[in-house]
């Protein structure tokens, strides 16, 4: 349902194949989220919208297994074509505590696989 007026946390990335120093691709900015309590910040801050009724959003980079529509056109959709990262079902797109939605199942909102297409492949929310 679309509420016009009314806002929404969108919390873009956010994920354990960008920022989950044990799995990233990208270290100096995994250990950067690590060190300034990103994840902590956005965990509160996405509890304080859904205590107010407020939705939350999860926009997480996923890709199909076969990469159908991906091009690398840029450094992130390069990475995970020559190291076949951020994979639908794979830990990279996992969203690590304490962002972690609040409820177990997911919907896919916007999906594009397009042989054509050049963005992330889901955008998937929850709360």
């Amino acid at each position: 349902m679309l509420i016009i007026g009314r806002p929404a946390l969108v919390i873009s990335e956010f994920q354990r194949g960008i920022v989950d120093p044990a799995v990233s691709r990208l270290p100096a900015l995994a250990e950067q989220a690590e060190s300034r309590g990103v994840g902590a910040r956005i965990g509160a801050l996405a509890e304080a919208f859904r205590a107010a009724g407020l939705p939350v959003v999860h926009a997480i980079i996923e890709h199909r297994p076969d990469l159908v529509g991906l091009r690398a056109n840029s450094a992130l959709s390069a990475m995970a074509i020559k190291r076949r990262t951020m994979i639908a079902g794979s830990v990279d797109v996992e969203v690590p505590e304490p962002v972690t939605p609040a409820r177990a199942t997911w919907s896919a909102v916007a999906q594009r696989d397009s042989p054509r297409s050049t963005a992330p492949t889901s955008t998937r929310c929850c709360d």
